[in-house]
């Protein structure tokens, strides 16, 4: 009598990066803990926090949370890579890249898996992402990076949740804050690029993903609740920090990865946004407006003048 035949569920790994934020750390497992009872196995990497995070997620974190600390705060993309290289020594077939600002609804990590298993020549599949606190309005709804402008736009933002973005497509910007990822595509392409440290290296493993043969998808049926972008201490959309990481990483992801035309397109577009950004902080002289107007001369000098090493581009 032949043995009954069965299909294994898929093991999906998830990775976390705490930095000074242990409570929505917390919220964030709590809720994929209470979404599935698939393999599922969670990775908290604290990221050098410099409040008590550390010492409350070794108290409060479930048993079977994988905690580690990096020992620094290695930006996002190297405190995730400290996480993925752990997560795939796991042998997990999908790989799930998780802001900890981010609560995941109960059906969410069904229908990755569910759009995964359908399109097997994707290799990055992105929920509609939705705001933690006004959850009919849209953060990010699939997106593009437009190579004329050198920027990565998220459709649908700041619209209500109407339906108008309820189409399965093909995307080719896969937002940082929600990453399901073949564990196979990281052994092609390599890990996030760490030279960018915060901001832009989801745009740049966008890319890298796509001119390796694989396609990106966005899966309307999944959705997170988001926090606006807790991690750099922005309240408003913007903070010293974002401006100085998203200026220069742009100038550096122009230079190295824009060709001919392109590049001198995307370098003139670049201006008129740096113009109405300085216009921006002059006029209004919002809080920390002395500190934004430095960052954002770091980041034109850093991007102009310093440049990536090409060097560093992160393998297994």
């Amino acid at each position: 009598m032949e043995s009954e035949s069965f299909v294994q569920e898929p093991h999906v790994a998830v990775v976390i990066l705490n930095w000074n934020r242990a409570a929505d750390t917390l919220d964030c497992v709590g809720s994929l803990r209470a979404s599935n009872d698939r393999q599922l196995s969670v990775i908290v990497v604290d990221n050098g926090s410099t409040d008590s995070s550390w010492e409350k997620l070794q108290q409060v974190a479930p048993e079977d949370v994988t905690l580690i600390q990096s020992g620094a705060n290695l930006g996002y993309s190297g405190g995730n890579n400290v996480g993925i290289r752990e997560a795939l020594s796991f042998r997990a077939n999908y790989l799930w890249i998780l802001n900890n600002d981010v609560v995941v609804h109960p059906s969410c990590l069904d229908e990755l898996i569910e759009a995964a298993e359908k399109y097997p020549q994707a290799g990055v599949f992105v929920p509609k992402i939705l705001y933690k606190d006004h959850p009919n309005t849209l953060w990010y709804a699939g997106g593009d990076y437009d190579p004329v402008r050198g920027q990565g736009s998220h459709w649908g933002f700041g619209a209500q949740d109407d339906g108008s973005f309820d189409a399965p497509q093909e995307v080719t910007f896969a937002t940082g804050c929600s990453l399901f990822v073949r564990c196979e595509v990281f052994e092609q392409v390599g890990l996030l690029d760490e030279r960018y440290f915060l901001y832009w290296d989801d745009v740049e493993f966008s890319n890298r993903v796509l001119h390796a043969g694989y396609k990106m998808r966005y899966v309307p049926t999944a959705y997170v609740y988001h926090e606006l972008m807790a991690s750099s201490g922005q309240q408003d959309g913007r903070s010293p920090t974002y401006d100085y990481y998203n200026l220069r990483n742009r100038l550096w992801y122009i230079r190295e990865e824009h060709r001919g035309w392109t590049k001198v397109s995307a370098y003139v577009w670049t201006v008129p946004l740096l113009l109405r950004r300085l216009a921006r902080i002059l006029v209004r002289r919002e809080k920390y407006w002395k500190e934004t107007l430095v960052a954002v001369a770091r980041g034109l000098c850093d991007g102009v003048l310093r440049g990536p090493r090409r060097a560093s581009r992160q393998s297994l």
